[in-house]
């Protein structure tokens, strides 16, 4: 996904009653560059949960800026599940990052959101599970 683009897992008006549990694969990049500051050890991270108003909100962050009717539902704190020396090093748009891609599983159970994030490395290693605090209503 593009920076500054939202997929909206759950719209408005959706029959929430008839969703399974959806996965998204995600990845997240550390700079491995030599000279550029690399990272190192355990590092964490957060994850803004957005929500809308609007029935069909657009897909793009600089659309929705400054909208009364955008807002964080939650942040959520990440941490590698290693040092990030650790993780696979790969070479994407000419530069060095060390790569952690984990699988997002977003749950719904009668009129409550739960999160859970996997290391698409290592399914046994649970980098998230938590309960969004908002209500489908």
């Amino acid at each position: 996904m593009a920076d500054g683009q939202i997929v909206w897992i759950i719209k408005r008006g959706d029959d929430v009653g008839e969703l399974e549990p959806r996965t998204f694969p995600y990845e997240k990049r550390f700079s491995a560059q030599a000279g550029a500051h690399p990272a190192r050890g355990y590092i964490e991270w957060t994850v803004d949960i957005w929500e809308s108003e609007r029935p069909d909100p657009p897909n793009r962050m600089a659309i929705l800026e400054g909208d009364e009717d955008f807002m964080i539902a939650k942040s959520i704190t990440m941490r590698t599940p290693v040092p990030v020396e650790q993780l696979p090093k790969v070479k994407k748009e000419g530069r060095y990052w060390y790569l952690l891609a984990y699988d997002l599983k977003i749950e719904i159970s009668g009129a409550c959101i739960s999160l859970s994030a996997k290391w698409a490395q290592d399914k046994s290693v649970e980098l998230i599970r938590t309960g969004l605090g908002v209500t489908l209503d």
